[in-house]
């Protein structure tokens, strides 16, 4: 299976977890790692808005 591109597979990551997933759910739904899906969640996805 091909990877969403990146904006997608962000936007996907913060739908999962503003619906209380786990970072590693997230891992095993999007096929990343545990370090991966960490990037997009919390401190890691408001780097990647900008936001920090």
């Amino acid at each position: 299976m091909d990877r969403p591109s990146d904006g997608l597979h962000k936007a996907i990551v913060r739908r999962l977890a503003e619906a209380d997933a786990t970072e590693e759910e997230i891992a095993a739904i999007l096929g990343d790692s545990v370090r991966t899906a960490a990037i997009y969640t919390g401190a890691g996805l408001s780097k990647l808005d900008g936001s920090e």
